[in-house]
């Protein structure tokens, strides 16, 4: 075996796994249901996958197909928003209730959503949802914001931050950075929190990364599940993922969401892939992902950025073909979701169980 193909290797989440698990940033979450159940929830998941992945293929060849036309373009781009907003784009299982209606925050100088009807005015938590960059929030998204919060018992906002392509790369950050501000100056910067899904996480690393270079004030703590922080696809995942159904999405897909969003900014800029940046003086971080995910390589490749930077990460996983758990109406979901309001309540330094 040559030397250069044993480097290759080396790359392989697997190999860099032990390594992190050895260190104890990174945890595995065991999966106590019997063996059958356990098959049959990876025979539907990697179903579902398969079928989300040919509706957003066709999407996006349809989308080729018209690229000398704007009018059409911006046509498939609606319908295909207005899909996602309903849940239709975003999965096929059923998530755990229905969601809070969006109506946009009135006392929040920047475009969101809060989550319940009253606000106490004491913490908050920032939810920031992914959908390419190209997507507003989704109704399974929505709702897993919304138990989050209430576990965390904090104030929730739902970032409504600009969409590419009309708003590429850096205005979702811009507005996501404004909006963090607004938040620690109304509440203390203690009293915030962040999570974030999928390219969610790149907008809000981006946001605090530009944050900390300024020299301000950073919230206490940031969640993330399922992050994207490699825009330039070069994780080892985006191979070994695309080419099975352990994700409902392939390197296409991203790829297509990416230059979307970038347009000819490189996509190794570390505002837009934090794997690239110098993660020091950064806020507590917790990853949740699933080892069958695409983007399973960015979650390990910040952590030890974060490591060598001498911050506190962590990670927890499990062994799901599913993409982004927490929408799920699931045991893992509920698992993953007290988990993540443990790690922020313990960093807002809330005591004992969220009412």
């Amino acid at each position: 075996m040559s030397d250069s193909f044993t480097a290759a290797i080396a790359l392989a989440p697997e190999q860099r796994l032990v390594a992190l698990q050895a260190q104890g940033l990174v945890i595995r979450v065991a999966d106590e249901r019997r063996r059958w159940q356990k098959a049959w929830d990876h025979f539907y998941a990697r179903w579902e996958n398969r079928l989300i992945e040919r509706v957003l293929l066709s999407r996006i060849r349809k989308a080729f197909d018209h690229l000398d036309n704007p009018e059409a373009l911006r046509a498939i781009l609606v319908s295909l928003r207005e899909d996602y907003a309903r849940g239709n784009a975003a999965t096929l299982s059923v998530t755990a209730g229905s969601a809070s209606p969006l109506e946009a925050a009135e006392d929040v100088p920047l475009p969101a959503a809060w989550l319940g009807k009253e606000q106490r005015l004491e913490r908050v938590l920032i939810y920031t949802a992914g959908g390419g960059f190209l997507l507003p929030p989704s109704q399974p998204q929505i709702q897993a914001a919304q138990r989050l919060g209430e576990l965390c018992g904090t104030d929730t906002l739902i970032n409504l931050h600009a969409l590419s392509p009309e708003a590429p790369f850096p205005e979702p950050i811009d507005d996501t950075e404004r909006l963090i501000t607004w938040a620690c100056e109304r509440y203390g910067a203690s009293n915030v929190v962040l999570a974030a899904d999928t390219a969610g996480a790149s907008i809000s690393l981006g946001a605090l990364l530009k944050m900390r270079d300024a020299g301000a004030e950073l919230p206490a703590a940031i969640q993330l599940f399922s992050p994207w922080n490699d825009l330039s696809l070069s994780g080892w995942s985006y191979i070994t993922k695309s080419a099975t159904a352990d994700s409902p999405f392939r390197m296409e897909t991203a790829a297509f969401c990416a230059r979307a969003y970038l347009g000819n900014v490189p996509a190794s800029n570390p505002l837009a892939s934090a794997v690239f940046a110098e993660l020091h003086d950064l806020p507590a971080l917790a990853i949740h992902t699933s080892r069958f995910d695409m983007h399973f390589d960015d979650a390990l490749s910040l952590i030890q950025r974060i490591s060598e930077g001498d911050g506190h990460g962590e990670i927890r996983y499990w062994d799901s073909p599913r993409h982004h758990l927490e929408r799920f109406d699931s045991e893992a979901a509920n698992a993953s979701l007290k988990m993540a309001s443990g790690f922020l309540r313990r960093h807002l330094d809330v005591r004992g169980v969220a009412p």
